[in-house]
Protein backbone atom coordinates (compact mmCIF):
# COMPACT_ATOMS: atom_id res chain seq x y z
CA UNK A 1 0.00 0.00 0.00
CA UNK A 2 0.99 3.69 -1.06
CA UNK A 3 1.09 5.18 2.76
CA UNK A 4 1.98 8.62 0.58
CA UNK A 5 -1.90 8.30 -1.12
CA UNK A 6 -3.09 8.12 2.89
CA UNK A 7 -2.07 11.69 3.58
CA UNK A 8 -4.80 13.56 3.78
CA UNK A 9 -4.70 15.90 0.23
CA UNK A 10 -5.42 19.74 -0.30
CA UNK A 11 -8.87 21.42 -0.31
CA UNK A 12 -9.00 23.47 -3.44
CA UNK A 13 -11.93 26.33 -1.72
CA UNK A 14 -13.39 28.87 -4.20
CA UNK A 15 -13.51 31.01 -1.15
CA UNK A 16 -11.95 31.75 2.42
CA UNK A 17 -14.39 29.63 4.42
CA UNK A 18 -14.47 26.63 7.33
CA UNK A 19 -13.98 23.60 5.94
CA UNK A 20 -16.16 20.27 6.84
CA UNK A 21 -16.68 16.58 6.22
CA UNK A 22 -18.52 17.11 2.62
CA UNK A 23 -14.64 18.72 1.64
CA UNK A 24 -13.43 15.13 2.49
CA UNK A 25 -16.30 12.58 1.73
CA UNK A 26 -14.49 11.24 -1.53
CA UNK A 27 -11.07 11.01 0.23
CA UNK A 28 -12.30 9.27 3.25
CA UNK A 29 -14.10 6.56 1.61
CA UNK A 30 -10.93 6.49 -0.64
CA UNK A 31 -8.54 5.83 2.13
CA UNK A 32 -11.44 3.71 3.96
CA UNK A 33 -11.83 1.31 0.81
CA UNK A 34 -7.45 1.21 0.71
CA UNK A 35 -6.98 0.16 3.92
CA UNK A 36 -9.74 -2.35 3.87
CA UNK A 37 -8.57 -3.92 0.46
CA UNK A 38 -4.72 -3.94 2.25
CA UNK A 39 -4.70 -3.55 5.29
CA UNK A 40 -2.08 -1.73 7.46
CA UNK A 41 -0.10 -4.82 8.19
CA UNK A 42 0.80 -5.11 3.84
CA UNK A 43 2.17 -1.52 4.80
CA UNK A 44 6.13 -1.87 4.06
CA UNK A 45 7.66 0.76 5.96
CA UNK A 46 11.33 1.43 5.24
CA UNK A 47 13.48 4.31 6.11
CA UNK A 48 12.60 6.81 3.46
CA UNK A 49 9.16 6.33 4.17
CA UNK A 50 9.57 6.98 8.37
CA UNK A 51 8.79 10.74 7.63
CA UNK A 52 5.22 9.81 5.16
CA UNK A 53 4.33 7.53 8.20
CA UNK A 54 5.13 10.05 11.19
CA UNK A 55 3.19 12.71 9.05
CA UNK A 56 -0.33 10.03 8.69
CA UNK A 57 0.10 9.61 12.22
CA UNK A 58 0.31 12.86 13.14
CA UNK A 59 -2.76 14.07 10.47
CA UNK A 60 -5.30 11.05 11.70
CA UNK A 61 -3.88 11.45 16.03
CA UNK A 62 -6.41 13.49 17.82
CA UNK A 63 -4.95 16.18 20.29
CA UNK A 64 -5.64 14.92 23.54
CA UNK A 65 -7.09 18.02 25.16
CA UNK A 66 -9.51 18.76 21.79
CA UNK A 67 -13.08 18.48 23.04
CA UNK A 68 -14.69 21.61 20.48
CA UNK A 69 -16.92 20.01 17.22
CA UNK A 70 -14.48 23.29 15.66
CA UNK A 71 -11.20 20.65 16.20
CA UNK A 72 -12.17 17.81 14.82
CA UNK A 73 -10.59 15.76 12.23
CA UNK A 74 -13.25 15.84 9.58
CA UNK A 75 -10.75 14.85 7.15
CA UNK A 76 -10.47 11.00 9.26
CA UNK A 77 -12.59 8.17 10.27
CA UNK A 78 -12.25 5.28 12.63
CA UNK A 79 -10.57 3.55 10.28
CA UNK A 80 -7.43 5.69 9.57
CA UNK A 81 -7.38 6.69 13.53
CA UNK A 82 -7.03 2.94 13.98
CA UNK A 83 -4.64 2.54 11.05
CA UNK A 84 -2.70 5.76 12.77
CA UNK A 85 -2.45 4.21 15.79
CA UNK A 86 -1.22 0.57 14.21
CA UNK A 87 1.44 2.62 11.95
CA UNK A 88 2.78 4.39 15.18
CA UNK A 89 3.05 1.20 16.98
CA UNK A 90 4.62 -0.38 13.75
CA UNK A 91 7.38 1.93 13.29
CA UNK A 92 8.55 2.25 16.59
CA UNK A 93 9.05 -1.52 16.15
CA UNK A 94 10.99 -0.92 13.39
CA UNK A 95 13.05 1.65 15.13
CA UNK A 96 13.19 0.59 18.18
CA UNK A 97 12.68 3.23 19.97
CA UNK A 98 9.70 5.75 20.86
CA UNK A 99 7.22 8.10 18.45
CA UNK A 100 8.17 10.61 20.71
CA UNK A 101 11.86 10.44 19.93
CA UNK A 102 11.24 9.41 16.14
CA UNK A 103 9.70 13.40 16.19
CA UNK A 104 11.96 14.74 18.05
CA UNK A 105 14.88 12.95 15.88
CA UNK A 106 13.19 13.68 12.44
CA UNK A 107 11.80 16.95 13.27
CA UNK A 108 13.80 19.40 10.90
CA UNK A 109 12.76 16.37 7.75
CA UNK A 110 9.32 17.26 9.51
CA UNK A 111 8.97 20.58 9.26
CA UNK A 112 10.54 20.60 5.79
CA UNK A 113 8.18 18.24 4.20
CA UNK A 114 5.11 19.92 6.01
CA UNK A 115 6.16 23.59 5.05
CA UNK A 116 5.08 24.12 1.45
CA UNK A 117 1.71 23.02 2.53
CA UNK A 118 1.48 25.30 5.75
CA UNK A 119 2.16 28.25 3.58
CA UNK A 120 -1.42 27.23 2.08
CA UNK A 121 -2.47 26.49 5.74
CA UNK A 122 -6.11 27.20 4.73
CA UNK A 123 -6.63 24.47 2.30
CA UNK A 124 -4.10 22.12 4.19
CA UNK A 125 -5.90 22.50 7.86
CA UNK A 126 -4.73 18.40 8.50
CA UNK A 127 -1.32 19.63 7.92
CA UNK A 128 -1.84 22.23 10.54
CA UNK A 129 -3.53 20.15 12.93
CA UNK A 130 -0.26 17.60 12.73
CA UNK A 131 2.41 20.50 13.18
CA UNK A 132 0.47 21.01 16.65
CA UNK A 133 0.47 17.36 17.34
CA UNK A 134 4.29 17.32 16.61
CA UNK A 135 4.48 20.38 19.07
CA UNK A 136 3.64 18.50 21.85
CA UNK A 137 5.67 15.78 21.44
CA UNK A 138 8.97 17.50 21.47
CA UNK A 139 10.84 18.82 23.86
CA UNK A 140 11.35 22.89 25.05
CA UNK A 141 15.04 23.29 23.41
CA UNK A 142 13.36 21.76 20.27
CA UNK A 143 10.40 24.07 20.20
CA UNK A 144 13.03 27.30 21.35
CA UNK A 145 15.23 25.99 18.02
CA UNK A 146 12.93 26.14 15.82
CA UNK A 147 10.45 28.70 17.28
CA UNK A 148 11.38 31.33 14.42
CA UNK A 149 10.73 28.93 11.72
CA UNK A 150 7.46 27.83 13.71
CA UNK A 151 5.79 31.04 15.32
CA UNK A 152 4.39 32.96 11.78
CA UNK A 153 2.06 30.15 11.17
CA UNK A 154 1.07 30.09 13.85
CA UNK A 155 0.25 33.87 13.77
CA UNK A 156 -1.50 33.51 10.91
CA UNK A 157 -3.67 30.99 11.97
CA UNK A 158 -4.67 33.61 15.35
CA UNK A 159 -5.21 36.08 12.92
CA UNK A 160 -7.79 33.85 11.06
CA UNK A 161 -11.71 34.65 11.69
CA UNK A 162 -12.26 31.16 11.34
CA UNK A 163 -13.09 29.14 14.97
CA UNK A 164 -10.95 26.40 13.87
CA UNK A 165 -7.91 28.17 13.40
CA UNK A 166 -7.67 30.27 16.34
CA UNK A 167 -8.26 27.14 18.62
CA UNK A 168 -5.11 25.44 16.72
CA UNK A 169 -3.25 28.81 17.46
CA UNK A 170 -4.23 28.74 21.35
CA UNK A 171 -3.37 24.84 21.59
CA UNK A 172 0.03 25.33 19.70
CA UNK A 173 0.74 28.64 21.87
CA UNK A 174 -0.25 26.63 25.58
CA UNK A 175 2.78 24.85 24.40
CA UNK A 176 5.20 27.22 23.28
CA UNK A 177 4.78 29.90 26.43
CA UNK A 178 6.27 26.87 28.23
CA UNK A 179 10.01 27.74 27.05
CA UNK A 180 12.31 29.77 28.91
CA UNK A 181 10.72 33.26 28.81
CA UNK A 182 14.52 34.45 27.37
CA UNK A 183 13.37 33.14 24.23
CA UNK A 184 10.39 35.58 23.99
CA UNK A 185 11.44 38.59 25.51
CA UNK A 186 15.13 39.10 23.48
CA UNK A 187 12.88 39.67 20.38
CA UNK A 188 9.77 41.25 21.90
CA UNK A 189 7.69 37.76 20.46
CA UNK A 190 5.58 37.76 23.74
CA UNK A 191 3.90 41.19 22.83
CA UNK A 192 3.19 39.89 19.52
CA UNK A 193 1.96 36.61 21.38
CA UNK A 194 -0.06 38.86 23.58
CA UNK A 195 -2.05 41.09 21.13
CA UNK A 196 -2.97 37.61 19.14
CA UNK A 197 -4.36 35.82 22.56
CA UNK A 198 -6.25 39.39 23.54
CA UNK A 199 -8.50 39.20 20.35
CA UNK A 200 -10.50 36.12 22.00
CA UNK A 201 -11.96 38.54 24.45
CA UNK A 202 -13.85 40.44 21.38
CA UNK A 203 -14.81 36.90 19.95
CA UNK A 204 -18.10 35.81 19.40
CA UNK A 205 -17.12 32.27 20.44
CA UNK A 206 -16.88 31.30 24.02
CA UNK A 207 -14.44 28.52 23.46
CA UNK A 208 -12.02 30.52 21.90
CA UNK A 209 -12.04 32.31 24.97
CA UNK A 210 -11.53 29.37 27.06
CA UNK A 211 -8.83 28.21 25.23
CA UNK A 212 -6.41 31.28 24.80
CA UNK A 213 -6.93 31.65 28.48
CA UNK A 214 -4.12 29.58 29.63
CA UNK A 215 -1.31 30.70 27.27
CA UNK A 216 -2.82 34.17 28.14
CA UNK A 217 -2.29 33.73 31.89
CA UNK A 218 1.44 32.40 30.49
CA UNK A 219 1.82 35.79 28.22
CA UNK A 220 0.99 38.11 30.71
CA UNK A 221 2.91 36.74 33.33
CA UNK A 222 5.59 37.11 31.48
CA UNK A 223 5.23 40.46 30.34
CA UNK A 224 4.18 41.64 33.71
CA UNK A 225 7.84 40.01 34.68
CA UNK A 226 9.93 42.36 31.91
CA UNK A 227 8.23 45.16 32.71
CA UNK A 228 9.07 48.38 33.95
CA UNK A 229 7.26 49.19 37.45
CA UNK A 230 7.00 52.60 37.72
CA UNK A 231 4.74 52.85 34.45
CA UNK A 232 1.11 51.62 33.92
CA UNK A 233 1.52 47.65 33.79
CA UNK A 234 0.57 45.93 30.98
CA UNK A 235 -1.97 44.02 33.79
CA UNK A 236 -3.73 47.20 34.22
CA UNK A 237 -4.60 47.38 30.68
CA UNK A 238 -5.97 43.98 30.46
CA UNK A 239 -7.98 43.88 33.25
CA UNK A 240 -9.57 47.21 31.69
CA UNK A 241 -10.14 45.21 28.30
CA UNK A 242 -11.32 42.59 30.07
CA UNK A 243 -13.81 44.26 32.08
CA UNK A 244 -14.93 46.31 29.20
CA UNK A 245 -15.60 43.24 27.28
CA UNK A 246 -17.65 41.89 30.18
CA UNK A 247 -19.45 44.74 30.37
CA UNK A 248 -20.34 45.27 26.56
CA UNK A 249 -21.28 42.01 25.56
CA UNK A 250 -24.34 41.18 24.81
CA UNK A 251 -24.38 37.50 25.13
CA UNK A 252 -25.03 35.44 28.62
CA UNK A 253 -23.04 32.53 27.81
CA UNK A 254 -20.03 34.47 26.72
CA UNK A 255 -20.16 36.87 29.88
CA UNK A 256 -20.16 33.63 31.99
CA UNK A 257 -17.21 32.64 30.44
CA UNK A 258 -15.50 35.43 31.19
CA UNK A 259 -16.66 35.82 34.75
CA UNK A 260 -15.67 32.47 35.78
CA UNK A 261 -12.52 31.92 33.09
CA UNK A 262 -9.00 30.79 34.69
CA UNK A 263 -7.67 34.14 33.37
CA UNK A 264 -9.47 36.15 36.27
CA UNK A 265 -8.40 33.62 39.08
CA UNK A 266 -4.75 33.61 37.52
CA UNK A 267 -4.57 37.05 36.88
CA UNK A 268 -0.35 37.49 38.00
CA UNK A 269 -0.02 40.50 40.61
CA UNK A 270 2.59 42.17 40.07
Amino acid sequence: MNLESLLVPQVKLSEERPIDENDYKDFVNESNAQLATTGVDDVSIVDDDIITAIIFVGEHSPHPVSKYAEESMCWSSKCCLLAAENIKTKIEKIQQTSFQILVKDNFNDIVLRLEPKLKEWIEYPATCHALVYFIHQINFQLIEEYLGKLLPYILRWSDSWMIRPRLLAARAFDKILDIPPSCFTKFGRERVIYDALIKALSSQEACTLEVAASPLVKVLEMICKEENKTSISQIDNFISKLFTSIDVDTNINRKNSKVGSPIIFRIPIT
